[in-house]
């Protein structure tokens, strides 16, 4: 009896579930795309749709690090350490403008806007790791380095080298790298080297069983900073990764990165937040340790910028509403580089809008990447985009990784976050704005060296192409908001 009833009782089961996560979905108000794909999820794929939707569904954070985030940010206001500073007059930037993006990221980050920082833009990563190894050969005090991935082998082991270098003539080291991206690194003699070198090495988002049941596990710490005696500091979307080995069989080519090398102010920020995980990812700490450092560069004439820690535990919306920002601000011209394009539907308006009302909206994406869905559900956004006047570009000189967006030549922005849901809403990330005509100019000619070797998608051609890969770009675009 109870065997004829089991079919039965297994669909009953199913339905009881997915109605009731239904419920929780549309009670927690999720985004319009990503409440349809959990719902179409958990209710097409029975029991398996709703583990993955308790497993990766929903932001789960352990309380202990929404409250130490908070506390720092606040223990930092307090200490007026970084008084906020009236906005500099910046040719081409509206002071409105600028007053706005600054109260937005302060509001937020705890993290000020500062002015008089020289920053320079580098293009590749033989040329940062060539400026990060002459740093840290330099450096005095201390050598801090928070990484996505370390891929041990070729030129990341000179950066190892010169970190034992620095240990050993007692400068302070230490290595913060996310658990799942940097696995090699942590099962490799370069760990263990640098360990009995005496650089502190410490993993970030570690995958315990407590974690298992009390946070999501698909959480990464996806920032790249590097910072020197607390003066030099760098950001963007380099990993201790050398292109020439890594993901050599992925068929997508070479990884293309571009970093920010900073002095001043915004410098000492990147170490704020270095601090701040670094704190979270060891509990024993207190308060994070405040390195004694020279006191902070400043540069007549030199940028204003503001450094951007986003991610689950503070406010998670801030990036995305700071580009929303520039890209509506924008009157002349837009361009963005990224590698994985997975737009919500607010970027989605917001980018057509601007193409619809004249500016020149230029979006540059890899002509192959090492993501099968991703790419197809990125292929799903052109045809609006297209239709919407946008300039589509595809780099095919390797996987472009760079994540870059400027606004008619005034406002730059260079961080770590791709152009999606996962970097808006769950990684940590890190980005810089500057309001600098010259970095931005500087960074612009990246942009257009990109386009140069990238080739132009034709709206016609593409209107034309195969009724297959729209169905199967559709059909991922279906799920493009849970990617």
């Amino acid at each position: 009896m109870i065997g004829a009833l089991a079919p039965v009782l297994a669909i009953v089961l199913h339905w009881t579930i997915a109605i009731g996560l239904t419920c929780r979905i549309l009670m927690a108000r999720r985004s319009r795309g990503s409440g349809f794909a959990w719902i179409f999820i958990t209710l097409s794929v029975p029991y398996v749709g709703a583990a993955l939707y308790l497993m990766v569904g929903e932001v789960w954070l352990p309380k202990r690090r929404v409250r130490r985030v908070a506390e720092m940010i606040q223990a930092e206001r307090d200490s007026g350490e970084h008084p906020a500073v009236t906005p500099p007059a910046a040719a081409g930037i509206d002071p409105e403008l600028l007053a706005r993006f600054a109260s937005l990221a302060e509001n937020a980050s705890g993290i000020a806007l500062s002015t008089r920082n020289r920053i320079e833009l580098l293009d590749g990563a033989d040329l940062a790791f060539d400026h990060m190894i002459r740093d840290i050969d330099s450096a005095t005090s201390n050598c801090f380095i928070l990484t996505y991935i370390w891929y041990p082998g070729g030129r990341t082991d000179e950066i190892a080298l010169a970190l034992e270098r620095a240990a050993n003539r007692g400068v302070d080291c230490r290595v913060l790298a996310d658990a799942h991206g940097s696995a090699s690194f942590f099962a490799s003699e370069v760990y263990s080297r640098l360990r009995r070198a005496g650089v502190e090495v410490v993993s970030a988002n570690r995958a315990g069983w407590l974690r298992l049941r009390l946070a999501r596990i698909d959480l990464r710490n996806h920032r790249k900073i590097v910072v020197l005696d607390g003066q030099i500091g760098y950001t963007g979307s380099l990993n201790i990764v050398d292109p020439r080995l890594f993901k050599t069989r992925a068929g997508v080519g070479q990884w293309i990165d571009c970093m920010a090398r900073l002095e001043g102010q915004a410098a000492s920020d990147l170490q704020r937040v270095f601090l701040r995980d670094w704190s979270i990812e060891n509990p024993g700490a207190e308060s994070p340790a405040r390195p004694a450092c020279a006191p902070t560069l400043e540069f007549e004439n030199g940028a204003a910028a503001q450094v951007l820690p986003s991610g689950p535990a503070q406010e998670p919306e801030v990036l995305r509403r700071m580009l929303l920002t520039q890209i509506h601000a924008a009157r002349q011209e837009i361009i963005i580089t990224t590698p994985y394009f997975v737009p919500d539907e607010p970027m989605m308006m917001a980018l057509t809008s601007a193409a619809r009302s004249g500016v020149c909206v230029r979006l540059i994406v890899p002509a192959k990447i090492d993501a099968v869905l991703v790419r197809h559900a990125t292929r799903a956004y052109f045809s609006d985009l297209l239709d919407a006047g946008v300039e589509i570009h595809q780099f095919t000189r390797g996987l472009l990784h760079s994540k870059t967006v400027t606004a008619d030549g005034a406002v730059g922005m260079i961080g770590t976050a791709n152009m999606d849901l996962r970097s808006f809403e769950l990684n940590l990330e890190v980005s810089l704005f500057v309001y600098d005509t010259a970095f931005t100019s500087e960074l612009v000619k990246l942009q257009r060296s990109y386009i140069a070797g990238s080739t132009r998608i034709d709206p016609d051609t593409w209107s034309h192409r195969s009724i297959a890969w729209g169905i199967v770009d559709n059909a991922a675009q279906l799920i493009a908001p849970v990617l």
